[in-house]
């Protein structure tokens, strides 16, 4: 029996060394289709993961900002744009007047340049560790305690290491924790205690031409949660409106995340129904190109029969030439998909400002071997067809046929 399958499989392979240019040909279509679903398999499972690492992550009810930058503030939660977000004095000590608050934290944003007092142009988030509920819960998981104030943790984007000092706006700090990737802005952003921001922040010298750098309160937004049972679409309204004057904007949290979410769930379902018709039309391709080649080698598919071949054994030639065709084309198609969806769709979803997070490795390695298995498979159903019938002959009707 080995040596018999050893004749067939030597068999299968000179067939597809004496038509290169047709085994190419295959091994292409393999190599696309298993692309093609690998990149969607991974964008679609990264898409819906990042979506829920921002759901998760932004657990304010309201965000109460500068007016006119909702837009930059949505640009440094999805994709940690750097950006540069004032909100006028005493802003924090306004929103008191609201009793439909339960808590409101401020954050400030600061921008680094790539120049002499910086390590590297990166987005700085101060945040206040008494009243906040959004930045120190997914902190603490890195670092217990209190941040000292030459201490910052990092996300995972960020190009340095738990140990290393950073200079930023002419201060030197040391990194005590670096966080898990979200697939969202905070990636690419340093957070540290609000006292220390707002020191950098006085020293920039963009922030004294723009703005009253002798005052304390410095601040770019504030994260608000809600007494229960209060509508957030009616209190943002209302801030708005009482703040007016004040340039202050206050929106639902989930204004820009449930579009967001919403779109992409979409944008995911469309994803999956062109892969299972793209497997339809590949395995439809394939199989018109299997009977034309079956067709061709129809003189010496008549040979092998007459001297002896059973039915099985011609069909499981046909079978075996597909399979070794569909695996070199499923193993570049799953390595040329892998490469995409790591250095390609990571770069588009910053452009994008889309929520992108890619899985651990396990899962990784689970939906690679199952694109591979898809493909490696696709050959051999596209060729069944052709295979069974040239194993239905007999050897006098193959003798007829020669």
């Amino acid at each position: 029996m080995q040596r018999k399958a050893l004749t067939s499989h030597r068999i299968a392979v000179e067939n597809i060394r004496r038509k290169p240019f047709r085994s190419f040909s295959l091994i292409l279509l393999v190599l696309l289709f298993t692309g093609a679903l690998m990149v969607g398999t991974l964008t679609s499972v990264s898409l819906h993961r990042g979506v829920t690492s921002l759901t998760n992550r932004l657990g304010a009810d309201l965000i109460v900002a500068p007016h006119g930058y909702k837009g930059t503030v949505k640009g440094v939660l999805l994709t940690g744009k750097p950006s540069d977000v004032y909100m006028p004095p005493d802003s924090l000590s306004k929103l008191k007047r609201f009793d439909f608050i339960d808590t409101a934290s401020p954050q400030l944003y600061i921008t680094t340049m790539k120049a002499s007092c910086c390590s590297y142009p990166v987005q700085l988030i101060g945040f206040d560790e008494e009243t906040d509920f959004i930045v120190k819960p997914w902190l603490e998981q890195v670092y217990h305690g209190r941040l000292a104030e030459d201490e910052v943790i990092i996300g995972d984007k960020v190009p340095s290491a738990v140990g290393e000092e950073v200079r930023y706006l002419g201060k030197t700090m040391r990194i005590v924790g670096k966080l898990e990737r979200t697939g969202i802005g905070f990636d690419a952003c340093v957070f540290m205690d609000m006292d220390t921001a707002r020191e950098l922040a006085l020293s920039s010298q963009r922030l004294k031409m723009s703005y009253d750098a002798e005052k304390h309160d410095l601040v770019s937004i504030i994260m608000v949660k809600l007494k229960p049972g209060t509508d957030a679409e009616k209190a943002a309204r209302t801030i708005t409106e009482e703040l007016k004057e004040d340039k202050m904007y206050g929106f639902n949290s989930k204004s820009f995340a449930g579009p967001i979410a919403a779109n992409l769930r979409i944008l995911s379902g469309y994803i999956k129904f062109t892969l299972v018709l793209l497997w339809v039309v590949a395995a439809i391709v394939l199989a018109m190109i299997f009977s034309v080649i079956v067709n061709e080698r129809k003189k010496e598919m008549n040979i092998l029969r007459v001297i002896g071949a059973t039915r099985g054994k011609l069909l499981g030639l046909i079978l075996r030439e597909a399979a070794i065709i569909s695996a070199f084309g499923a193993v570049l198609g799953v390595g040329v998909g892998g490469f995409i969806s790591f250095i390609v769709l990571p770069k588009m979803s910053e452009v994008l400002s889309i929520p992108y997070l890619i899985p651990e490795w396990g899962s990784l390695l689970l939906y690679a071997g199952a694109c591979l298995l898809i493909g490696v498979l696709t050959g051999p159903v596209a060729s069944l067809y052709a295979g069974v019938k040239v194993a239905r002959r007999d050897a006098y009707t193959s003798t007829r046929g020669m």
